[in-house]
């Protein structure tokens, strides 16, 4: 004690003290309190330790193994969102479309996952803001680079490399991020005895640069570019080549701390060639573009007199520009006649507003509306058809001319987004949704799955836009002291103007394509089960769906009816789906990892008989998709091995060592249908890996 002036002095001895492991968790509660329903997150770092095929970490892949979101098949291309078609997804790389997001057909994701940030993907309420598209919306944002010190991650594995490094250009105002993958594929199938194989050629390459600078406390702008290549040769005679192409440019201002807006302004660009050369008189060069424009003004205000309110709104306009094809003489041999479609062109334009209501503390409303426009325009010549007839060359009344930019077709209309959430308790919630969506470009195919030489077709004069309405309602509750989500969610969805095909349909370099096609209606429902656990020893998730697809291609015309104009089975229409996804830590250093899916077989269409007719025997065959083929199961395990984390360290290394399809399932792809010699039809069954796939993948971080 002190009682006067003077002096005291105090020795201090520094006593360090060990506390246990702190844990923060950002949004823990984000899917009890969320009015926004179907949505799922990826987060690439977590999804290293699942095994998948030829040890490549593959964010698509993982996400198809949530509920609702299935693939045609083992290494198909596109994705089927609760009854979708996969022309119905818009997958947007920093607000760039991507047109083809595979490389290999389909058995590597075109997207780097060390480059990549976040990955949301919108199955059920898709917010206002997105439009285009009827069943989902992938939206992945490539992440900022390092703004301290230069770093990096790269991989080595089996058939593929990938490197990314990230630079700050101006340390703690601006940094680069740089990601590349290459595939050394070729060199392998170089090194095999089989011969047809030796001969054939399978590689892609991507990269993508991302640039980012803080100006001051209000304004900051982002750079991103991307490019793919892919080329493939089965045959000797035939080499096929695809490309993407984007650039994204994003200005973000803040007006206050309550109104903020964002610039955006992209491009993307995708096309593919194949080149025919067999040494006859028919070789051939046939390209194939489709090109995409669009800018995008979008506010946030959240007002400081309405406390209870977030509004988000603006307006987007998008430039189409499609080149349906060209075909050209290889060499100087060829007796190839040259052709080219005419290019197509159309303007998509909309705008949108939602406001996310907080009525009570229990009650949680998101409404949005968005009112899209759609242009049709020229240069191009549009065929008028005789009414109740089969549209053919024969029943054209009148060809009609537009100019360059001339308004050939408008369609437009309103598209409601509304859900919302009610707090049952703090830890359990029902939502409920409402989406109307438009969609004014349509994927031509005749494939049971997606390639890379299917093209697209944009809403005319004579293709009207499809158009969509899902309902949707959900259960979601946490189990805090366990570390579990669980979510239940059930929809139904209406579908109109689905594009379809003829039997027997020709797609490609088609002047008339209209005379090809049909429009029909389709319905889809079901419900998912997903029970997640994210924290702990053992942690991974379960999903289960029962979903139906349907479609019906009906017409006063008798011709123009499919299965007598009743609704059949899509050709994704995959019953039961089930995934379970799980990881066991051993030691901090140490875990393994399991992957199980089941799928009911795809539809197919089986002959069944026979019949004479005009002295020639023809093939009966089933209504469309009658059958199925044998369901589809898979087993993957994997041994994950964490590096010791020295702070000194030079690089941090990962090891996965996996084994794809365990039981070395020989499941089906496809099948199809040859008719021998002897005049018997005979089925074969097609798979892609009948045998077990080990893989060892070196990870390394810096």
């Amino acid at each position: 004690l002190v009682y006067g002036d003077g002096k005291l002095n105090l020795e201090l001895r520094e006593n360090m003290e060990m506390l246990g492991d702190v844990l923060i968790e950002a949004n823990k509660d984000e899917n009890i309190e969320s009015a926004v329903m179907g949505v799922s997150s990826i987060d690439p770092e977590k999804i290293k330790t699942i095994p998948l095929v030829l040890g490549e970490r593959d964010i698509l892949k993982v996400a198809a193994t949530l509920p609702g979101i299935k693939t045609a098949g083992e290494g198909a291309m596109g994705f089927n969102v609760r009854g979708g078609r996969t022309d119905q997804n818009l997958i947007l790389l920093d607000d760039a479309v991507i047109y083809s997001p595979s490389h290999f057909l389909g058995f590597f994701s075109a997207i780097n996952p060390f480059t990549t940030g976040n990955v949301d993907i919108y199955k059920g309420n898709i917010p206002a803001e997105f439009g285009g598209r009827l069943s989902s919306v992938f939206d992945i944002s490539t992440r900022d680079g390092n703004f301290e010190e230069i770093s990096g991650e790269g991989s080595i594995g089996p058939v593929t490399g990938n490197m990314t490094v990230e630079i700050p250009i101006v340390k703690n105002k601006a940094s680069l991020i740089a990601g590349a993958r290459a595939t050394y594929s070729d060199w392998i199938l170089r090194s095999l005895s089989e011969e047809n194989l030796k001969n054939s050629q399978a590689s892609f390459y991507d990269g993508i640069i991302k640039y980012k600078h803080k100006l001051n406390k209000k304004d900051n702008f982002q750079l991103t570019l991307y490019y793919s290549d892919d080329k493939f040769s089965i045959t000797n005679d035939s080499l096929f080549n695809y490309k993407n192409k984007l650039g994204s440019f994003k200005w973000q201002h803040k007006f206050d701390s309550y109104h903020s807006a964002e610039f955006t302004l992209v491009h993307s660009n995708y096309k593919y060639n194949i080149d025919y050369d067999s040494g006859n008189t028919r070789n051939f060069n046939f390209n194939y573009n489709i090109r995409e424009s669009q800018a995008k003004l979008k506010f946030n205000y959240n007002p400081k007199a309405l406390k209870n309110h977030k509004f988000k709104y603006g307006i987007s306009s998008k430039v189409y520009t499609i080149a349906p094809g060209n075909i050209r003489r290889f060499d100087e041999e060829s007796l190839i006649e040259p052709m080219s479609i005419p290019e197509e062109k159309g303007l998509e334009s909309a705008v949108f507003i939602a406001d996310s209501y907080e009525v009570t503390n229990k009650l949680l409303m998101n409404i949005g509306l968005r009112y899209s426009f759609y242009a049709a325009l020229g240069p191009s010549e549009q065929n008028s058809y005789q009414e109740g007839t089969i549209k053919s060359e024969s029943s054209i009344v009148e060809r009609l001319q537009f100019g360059k930019n001339e308004t050939i077709k408008t369609y437009r209309g309103p598209e409601i987004r509304a859900s919302l959430r009610y707090l049952l308790r703090p830890t359990l919630s029902i939502k409920g949704s409402f989406n109307k969506t438009i969609q004014y470009i349509h994927l031509l195919s005749n494939n049971t799955t997606v390639s890379p030489t299917d093209t697209y077709k944009l809403s005319d004069y004579n293709i009207k836009p499809q158009k969509g309405n899902q309902y949707s309602l959900g259960l979601y509750k946490n189990f805090e002291n366990k570390n579990l989500e669980l979510s239940v969610e059930g929809y139904y969805k209406t579908m109109d103007n689905l594009l379809d095909y003829k039997v027997g349909a020709d797609l490609i370099l088609n002047e008339n394509i209209e005379t090809e096609l049909l429009q029909g209606e389709g319905k889809a429902y079901g419900i998912e089960f997903l029970l997640r656990k994210d924290t702990g020893k053992l942690n991974g998730y379960l999903g289960y769906s029962y979903s139906r697809s349907f479609v019906k291609l009906d017409s006063p015309i008798q011709q123009e009816k499919v299965n007598s104009g009743n609704f059949f089975p899509a050709n994704h229409d995959r019953p039961h789906d089930v995934s379970i996804v799980s990881n066991y830590k051993i030691t901090n250093r140490y875990s393994i990892s399991g992957n199980f899916t089941y799928q009911t077989g795809s539809p197919v269409t089986y002959p069944v008989g026979r019949f004479n007719y005009a002295g020639e025997e023809q093939v009966l065959y089933s209504d469309r998709n009658k059958y199925r083929i044998p369901d589809y199961y898979r087993l993957d395990l994997g041994v994950n091995i964490e590096g010791n984390h020295k702070k000194n360290k030079l690089a941090h290394s990962f090891w996965n060592i996996s084994v794809y399809n365990v039981l070395g399932r020989n499941n089906p792809y496809s099948i199809y249908f040859v008719n021998d010699n002897d005049g018997d039809i005979r089925s074969y069954k097609t798979s892609i890996f009948s045998v077990p796939v080990p893989t060892i993948t070196y990870n390394f971080k810096f």
